[in-house]
């Protein structure tokens, strides 16, 4: 994990493979809020590749 994404609190993570991670979030705003985070920079997700997918 790259150290200028955000770090989920232990036993947060559900999923982590090395393009992203999925976790429950920090400060969730409903029970089960879960947030799915590239490792990849990008401005916006539309423009990543299928490739990279």
């Amino acid at each position: 994990m790259q150290s200028k994404l955000p770090k989920p609190f232990d036993k947060a993570m559900i999923y982590e493979n090395s393009k992203l991670y999925v976790c429950l979030a920090n400060y969730p705003i409903v029970k089960g809020h879960t947030i799915i985070v590239w490792k990849e920079s990008v401005t916006d997700l539309h423009l990543l590749s299928k490739k990279r997918l």
